[in-house]
């Protein structure tokens, strides 16, 4: 991902309904799905949260990006948790 955290140059306001979200939604969909936030993106694009949040949601719509709560990994934590309480059920039932 490109690091704007350093970019110093300043251009003037773009017009009403110009503004180019390309190179947003390509830095999103690189790093959306590897673990990094909205606001880690929107501080390394040096970009407003809300606009982050923004496009994220479009790219979850259109099927781009995956919804985190959603992933096969939350799935299979929440299902490994869930059977190693119902073990502990079963084992604490044997001993008593």
């Amino acid at each position: 991902m490109i690091d704007y955290s350093t970019h110093t140059e300043h251009f003037s306001r773009a017009d009403n309904f110009t503004y180019n979200y390309k190179f947003i939604d390509d830095a999103i969909i690189e790093t959306y799905n590897k673990g990094f936030t909205m606001q880690q993106i929107a501080d390394a694009l040096r970009e407003p949260i809300n606009r982050i949040a923004y496009r994220v949601t479009l790219l979850q719509a259109d099927g781009k990006v995956d919804y985190k709560r959603n992933t096969t990994r939350a799935y299979l934590t929440r299902t490994y948790f869930k059977l190693r309480k119902d073990l502990q059920e079963v084992e604490t039932k044997l001993k008593g």
